[in-house]
């Protein structure tokens, strides 16, 4: 998620994700542009599901919120 910092501050926005129950942590910008990105996700290789939900998503210009964790 990116936001406009001459609009809100960041506080303000984690104030307004937790507000709806979500935990929010603000990470530092990537340094590298998309163009510049050693990969790039072949949307293929997804399950059919989560392509589904995320054409979905796209065709009712809505956000999709995902959590990602790593092994422990």
């Amino acid at each position: 998620m990116t936001f406009d910092p001459k609009l809100t501050s960041s506080k303000e926005l984690v104030a307004a994700i937790k507000q709806v129950g979500f935990d929010a942590v603000v990470v530092d910008a990537p340094t590298t542009s998309r163009s510049e990105a050693p990969h790039r996700l072949d949307q293929d290789e997804l399950p059919d599901d989560l392509r589904a939900l995320l054409a979905q998503a796209n065709e009712a210009n809505k956000t999709v919120l995902m959590q990602f964790t790593g092994p422990d």
